[in-house]
């Protein structure tokens, strides 16, 4: 919500379900055990790379359709994991 008289953006207040404080050394460790079987449902077709609350896929093929394809199997893949696991953020 915007406002007016600061020219700034802010969000509404809401209860926070879960979640550790931010700055926290607990917060990316309980992430990344979180996540941790997000890297066996795309093992055949990427690598996953896990730091912190980053992540990144690396998808590597010299055949240009055979990536387009697996770029569009990994990201199924992660909207199923997602699905079926714990929203982490509700405005994905």
């Amino acid at each position: 919500m915007k406002d007016s008289k600061l020219n700034k953006l802010s969000s509404k207040w809401e209860h926070v379900k879960h979640g550790v404080l931010h700055g926290l050394v607990l917060g990316p460790l309980l992430f990344l055990i979180y996540i941790n079987d997000l890297s066996l449902t795309i093992s055949k077709l990427g690598n996953l790379i896990l730091f912190a609350d980053y992540t990144s896929i690396i998808i590597l093929n010299t055949n240009p359709e055979e990536s387009k394809n697996n770029i569009n199997s990994v990201t199924t893949k992660i909207i199923n994991w997602f699905q079926s696991s714990l929203i982490i953020n509700s405005e994905l």
